[in-house]
């Protein structure tokens, strides 16, 4: 006898064997509903009542529900008061509350010596002499395969009873009733019982409780219910969970919401919610991927670097190799980092994170250039021109590599040379000098101007006193002749280069009036090599 609750107790009524010919429609047939604690609606079944108000139905298609329903053809809707279920069932027995007006034929035990019928609940038809192959042990019911020509909802009968069911595609095969129900006096089980058993405090409730979120509510707060359930135990074996609460469904839509909350910014808190120990949690690595290239919009490539080197040695291949996509990645996000430390002119920073990475990668070749790149831009053209030739590179670079090569040879030839750059075509060539050793002052490069000049501001701050006893000279200017005071500047320096004791007129330039002009008393120190399409003003010292 099977072990039963003592506290749910039913007496159950086994009417006598009906001598008529079942017929289908003498049958109490209708549909059981199974709804979820949320409203949602689990599952339809087609069903015939048996015996006392007893329904046969698939353990698979109840999980999750916590409201059953039969609902008879006539349109009245009856719950159940408890059944015959227990853990590791297959098909479980359930009565329903109200049993006057739900009787049916008898459930009984299958012989296997006994030719068998199949009855089909959709068409009525009836298939003679049907041979089936038992597959599991005895239980309370046996399962069986069955031959191809049967399909959907049926009764098993034998000698005009009843001794098993066919459930179509929500339950595999057919089930045979192994048992005599006369030996059992109580019920194993209570809908709630059976919620309670197989689905309350699971992860997989929690996964119901997130899918059934209204699509109004906030997707990180969806999000946050999903990804937590991962932290739950299961309750359920895999081949009991329902499609729509396995794992890869559930990964799928989390993806999908995590691809939502990037569109609406909401970057930075994927990183929060989905940390290292919850990602490897749900173990999915497409996932994970996601979560890092919303890092990186959310916190920026050090996190998204950071967060890949975490998750890296948990998911390997078989062989102990790292994922490859995730290695990928994170070398993608080296690059990316390195060329907007470039943009920016981080160039200190830059050298930290190539070090970094070139530790992680050290035979790739597009880092390699970055860092080529990042010693011309910091003027180190010798130790560029030593890295760049020190490693062959795929074709594909080779353009670059030959760019490379050009600018390090450039920058040989501007060695020992002032190198002044400007927007090439312009007129106006800027430059920022030192004057005096303590004053940074904006200039323009004037070819045509015969002296320095500087404005009078300028001349207030260095300490120099302008009076009527200063040297005159007359300037031609835009608005016409005006009359400049003269002074010398101890020093003026330029690229490295000083010049001391450069004569200087005191003038506001009209269009430029807080800055000065570099004339010929100045560059005359110089050999001038200028290039306006380059953009480029090189100033070599005589």
């Amino acid at each position: 006898m099977r072990k039963s609750d003592p506290a749910i107790t039913a007496t159950k009524a086994i009417p006598a064997v009906q001598e008529k010919p079942i017929q289908i429609d003498r049958l109490v047939t209708g549909s059981v509903l199974i709804t979820d604690p949320w409203g949602g609606e689990l599952m339809r079944l087609l069903v015939v009542v048996l015996d006392a108000g007893w329904i046969a139905l698939p353990t698979s298609a109840c999980i999750g529900g916590n409201q059953w329903e039969f609902r008879s053809q006539v349109g009245a809707s009856v719950s159940f008061a408890g059944g015959l279920w227990m853990e590791g069932d297959i098909i479980g027995l359930w009565q329903l509350e109200t049993v006057e007006g739900y009787e049916g034929p008898p459930l009984k035990p299958w012989e296997a010596a006994v030719p068998l019928q199949w009855l089909s609940l959709q068409s009525g038809r009836r298939f003679e002499s049907v041979k089936v192959t038992p597959l599991t042990e005895p239980g309370l019911f046996i399962q069986c395969q069955l031959p191809e020509f049967i399909s959907g909802p049926g009764l098993f009968i034998q000698n005009n009873q009843v001794v098993g069911l066919t459930f179509g595609k929500e339950a595999d095969g057919g089930f045979l009733l192994a048992e005599n129900l006369d030996v059992f006096e109580t019920y194993e089980s209570t809908v709630a019982d059976f919620y309670a058993r197989t689905f309350a405090g699971g992860r997989e409730e929690q996964f119901a409780m997130g899918l059934a979120m209204a699509e109004d509510r906030p997707v990180m707060e969806r999000l946050k219910v999903l990804a937590g359930a991962f932290r739950l135990e299961p309750k359920l074996a895999i081949q009991d969970t329902p499609s729509y609460l396995n794992e890869a469904e559930i990964i799928r839509h989390l993806r999908f919401l995590v691809s939502q909350a990037r569109n609406k910014d909401l970057a930075g808190q994927l990183f929060e919610l989905f940390s290292v120990p919850v990602l490897r949690d749900i173990n999915d690595l497409d996932l994970a991927l996601d979560i890092v290239q919303a890092a990186v919009l959310g916190r920026g490539y050090e996190h998204a670097i950071q967060l890949t080197a975490d998750l890296t040695d948990f998911f390997q291949e078989p062989a102990g190799h790292q994922a490859p996509s995730l290695l990928s990645l994170r070398l993608t996000l080296y690059q990316q980092f390195l060329h907007s430390r470039l943009e920016d002119g981080e160039i200190e920073n830059g050298w930290q994170v190539f070090k970094e990475a070139k530790g992680v990668f050290p035979d790739d070749p597009v880092i390699h250039l970055i860092g080529v790149e990042l010693l011309l831009a910091d003027g180190n053209w010798q130790e560029a021109e030593r890295l760049l030739y020190m490693m062959e590179y795929p074709r594909d670079l080779a353009e670059k590599v030959k760019r490379l090569g050009a600018r390090i040879s450039e920058l040989k030839g501007q060695e020992g040379k002032i190198v002044i750059r400007f927007h090439p075509g312009s007129r106006l060539i800027p430059v920022t000098v030192l004057l005096n050793n303590t004053l940074e002052h904006n200039f323009f490069v004037d070819t045509g101007a015969s002296f320095v000049t500087i404005p009078y501001d300028t001349a207030t701050e260095l300490g120099i006193a302008i009076d009527e006893n200063s040297p005159r000279h007359h300037v031609s200017t835009a608005g016409g002749m005006i009359v400049a005071r003269e002074t010398t500047i101890s020093s003026i320096e330029l690229g490295g280069w000083v010049v001391e004791d450069v004569k200087a007129l005191v003038i506001d330039i009209p269009a430029h009036p807080a800055a000065g002009l570099l004339g010929l008393n100045f560059l005359s120190r110089f050999r001038m090599d200028l290039d306006t399409n380059q953009g480029v003003l090189l100033l070599s010292p005589k």
